[in-house]
């Protein structure tokens, strides 16, 4: 018994095009989470920045 694989130049060509589709998507997938996470980080330490000048404030007031 004999098994016989045909694979044709067409068959290569979709397949390299699917490979190279998801791995694009894939990456631009990967940029886009880290500008959320770039973005989210940057609102947090503005949020820490302006909590420590109201209590360096806060300090100077009561001194």
């Amino acid at each position: 018994m004999t098994f016989e694989l045909k694979v044709t130049l067409k068959d290569i060509i979709i397949t390299v095009i699917c490979v190279v589709w998801s791995t694009l998507w894939i990456s631009s997938e990967i940029d886009s989470h880290q500008e959320m996470q770039q973005q989210q980080f940057d609102e947090l330490k503005d949020e820490l920045q302006n909590i420590i000048q109201l209590e360096a404030k806060k300090i100077s007031a009561c001194q």
